[in-house]
């Protein structure tokens, strides 16, 4: 927890130990579950197969991205004159406000670091 808070603190990537039992993936799968569920943004990696459960649970998947990407479209027109410059809105059944937005794009940002683009309904898959 001490790396996740002076990450937090400094504005940088919180990143996750390595998980020593380079063929259990399983294992490395529920640790770095842990790890992203208390707010790290990944976990060090030692063997290759390591690396697609790593990026299955650091990334979000289409539906999550596609919402994200969502809501910034709609906070940024809510936000701005045009759209009376209001600081909540409501999204898909929920109150989203500036933290929410902020929460929503980082979500979009690892989706495009992951090589998602919103899908043709926008709605997720």
């Amino acid at each position: 927890m001490s790396i996740l808070v002076a990450a937090r603190a400094h504005g940088i990537a919180a990143i996750d130990g390595p998980y020593v039992a380079i063929r259990d993936v399983e294992g490395f799968t529920a640790a770095a579950r842990r790890s992203a569920a208390l707010g790290y943004d990944g976990k060090w990696v030692l063997h290759p197969a390591q690396v697609e459960a790593g990026n299955d649970v650091f990334s979000p998947d289409q539906a999550a991205y596609d919402r994200a990407e969502r809501i910034m479209d709609r906070y940024a027109e809510a936000t701005s004159a045009a759209g009376g410059g209001v600081g909540a809105i409501v999204v898909d059944d929920e109150m989203v406000d500036e933290a929410g937005m902020k929460l929503a794009a980082v979500v979009a940002a690892r989706g495009r670091a992951a090589g998602l683009t919103v899908s043709a309904t926008g709605e997720g898959v």
